[in-house]
């Protein structure tokens, strides 16, 4: 990141979807060069997983048919 910051106290907050907030407060100093990793760590997922269990007939290859038989 190219820019100037002012000198002091500074909140560095980084939103981003699915990720938790990320927030913290430092100072910063006259010439002084900064190198500041961070991680966001996920989100809460709230979600549904339905599971189906597979048809007991294929209808694509099925087919119905009797036999009857006289004697």
């Amino acid at each position: 990141m190219n820019g100037n910051l002012h000198r002091g106290e500074i909140t560095l907050t980084i939103e981003s979807p699915g990720f938790n907030t990320f927030s913290d407060t430092f100072t910063i100093h006259k010439r002084e060069l900064i190198f500041y990793p961070v991680s966001l760590d996920i989100g809460d997922f709230i979600g549904v997983v339905d599971i189906k269990a597979p048809p007991q007939i294929d209808v694509r290859k099925s087919s119905i048919s009797t036999t009857i038989r006289f004697d």
